[in-house]
């Protein structure tokens, strides 16, 4: 990208090239570059792109996939609208849970050993499935309230 100065803007998905490859491909889901974080160039701000979602919508229907919602914010409840059926949201999900692990270990801060049940077992993917289960419920809360 660089070595051709192309702008994130460059790489946006054309949607008459999109409709193009989807009727000759056949295929059952497309990733389009909606200007989110897939596929965004460092440094450059990542935006989603609900224009162009809605043109490919026009063209090939409801077949997409998006990855990430951090440029999307509270508006992921109306991506059913705009033609996208799959979304990806690994990244917070990580994050929460690396974040519940790192807060419950900071409780043991300057102790020389760990208590046995903090330490081993299954206590670490324990805080990382509740705050994962957190924020899939919060997930899936802002979608029930914003689809009508």
């Amino acid at each position: 990208m660089q070595e051709k100065k192309l702008t994130a803007e460059d790489l946006l998905t054309d949607a008459a090239a999109a409709a193009d490859f989807v009727a000759k491909t056949g295929v059952d889901l497309i990733v389009p570059n909606l200007g989110t974080e897939h596929r965004g160039i460092p440094g450059q701000s990542v935006v989603y792109r609900a224009d162009i979602a809605r043109d490919l919508k026009a063209r090939v229907g409801s077949i997409m996939a998006l990855h990430g919602t951090s440029s999307v914010g509270r508006g992921v409840g109306n991506l059913g609208r705009d033609g996208i059926v799959k979304v990806n949201y690994y990244t917070a999900l990580a994050r929460d849970g690396s974040e519940a692990l790192r807060t419950s270990w900071r409780a043991f801060d300057g102790q020389f050993a760990l208590p046995i049940e903090f330490s081993a077992g299954s206590w670490p993917h324990y805080a990382r499935r509740q705050a994962i289960a957190k924020r899939c419920q919060d997930m899936l809360d802002l979608i029930a309230g914003l689809v009508v």
